[in-house]
């Protein structure tokens, strides 16, 4: 290298140095935001994809119930929809045993019936000389000779009515001899074969609420186990035709909760409130006139159900994700920031078309 050759510069200088870390506290800047906002929905995702989880297997279950709700008879003196014999939906728990009252009325659980249409309905060969009596079965179709017990097996849920609108369920027990047992013991009424009476094969979910441990749960007409947790509501409402309802109709004569002996019907025409539909209040549903007998009684306005609708309201199940706002959370929680999920609210609308019957 000779004497005048320039000197090799090494490093920056200290103007590089300071545009440098103003690039960078800008790129901070900018990024800072979108980092926080980032972290914020990695927290907040879990939450909503589960709410989302819960509210599509509660409306899945409930629907189903409800769109099944009153499926009934092919052939017989009572061919049609289940509501043309009994109720196909209750305003409680209507089990064959801890059930609610027969005229209790709430807004935070219901019961839908079916019948089973594995076994079509076999009549009574003898009357019950009280409640308390075995059901003695009539061997004709379907019922096989070599099958007493007509195909009803233990532990199989049953119901027995007869043309007046009178009904049990039951639990059967000790199928066999040409008769089946049922659980409870006492009926409520002693039935006949002059009246009409069948038996049949029944399928029963019952939908509950349990606000204190915010679950719902679900059941088959006997123990009840939890479908979803973290509910922060959830009510149910029910229309209804507003013309009176024309059966089960008794032959003339006889009289039962709808009509008098001489035909006439008992029940008045309601003035429509939403449109085609009446809403029927608790206290409608609650206050008579009683069909049935004994804990197999019921109001007489529940054979205008037409249309349930069922709101639920789920939650965050982690408390630090809920806030103190109370439009967006009923319970509130620990959160302290943005980063929360918002309660979210389900609606179920369904018409059963099983109980679109005339």
């Amino acid at each position: 290298m000779t004497a005048d050759a320039p000197a090799r510069r090494a490093g920056f200088t200290l103007v590089e140095v300071l545009l440098a870390a103003l690039l960078g506290l800008g790129a901070l800047v900018v990024l800072a935001p979108l980092m926080q906002h980032a972290g914020e929905g990695a927290r907040t995702l879990p939450s909503s994809v589960d709410i989302d989880q819960r509210a599509r297997a509660a409306a899945a279950l409930i629907e189903r119930a409800l769109v099944r709700a009153g499926e009934g008879f092919a052939t017989g003196p009572y061919a049609g929809p289940l509501p043309a014999v009994v109720p196909a939906v209750f305003p409680h728990r209507r089990r064959v045993t801890s059930t609610d009252a027969p005229l209790a009325a709430f807004t935070d659980r219901f019961t839908a019936w079916r019948a089973d249409g594995s076994l079509a309905r076999v009549e009574l060969a003898t009357d019950m000389a009280t409640s308390l009596d075995t059901l003695a079965l009539w061997w004709t179709a379907p019922c096989e000779a070599t099958n007493a017990a007509c195909r009803f097996a233990d532990d199989d849920l049953a119901l027995v009515h007869d043309r007046l609108g009178r009904f049990a369920a039951f639990r059967v027990v000790a199928p066999g001899a040409g008769t089946i047992g049922h659980v409870p013991a006492d009926i409520g009424t002693a039935f006949r074969p002059v009246d009409a009476a069948q038996v049949a094969r029944m399928r029963v979910v019952t939908v509950t609420y349990d606000a204190a441990a915010r679950i719902v749960r679900v059941g088959d007409g006997a123990a009840e186990s939890p479908l979803i947790d973290h509910v922060a509501a959830f009510d149910v409402q029910y229309f209804g035709d507003p013309r009176a309802p024309r059966r089960p109709a008794p032959p003339l004569g006889e009289a039962n909760c709808l009509f008098d002996a001489a035909g006439n019907l008992l029940l008045p025409d309601l003035v429509p409130d939403a449109g085609p539909w009446v809403e029927l209040t608790s206290a409608m549903l609650s206050d008579g006139p009683a069909c049935g007998a004994g804990a197999s009684s019921y109001d007489a306005d529940l054979l205008r159900v037409r249309r349930v609708i069922v709101r639920l309201r789920l939650e965050a199940a982690d408390d630090h994700l809920r806030g103190v706002d109370a439009t967006r959370f009923a319970n509130p929680g620990l959160a302290r920031t943005t980063a929360v999920s918002p309660d979210r609210e389900v609606l179920i609308d369904v018409t059963p078309r099983n109980m679109l019957w005339p």
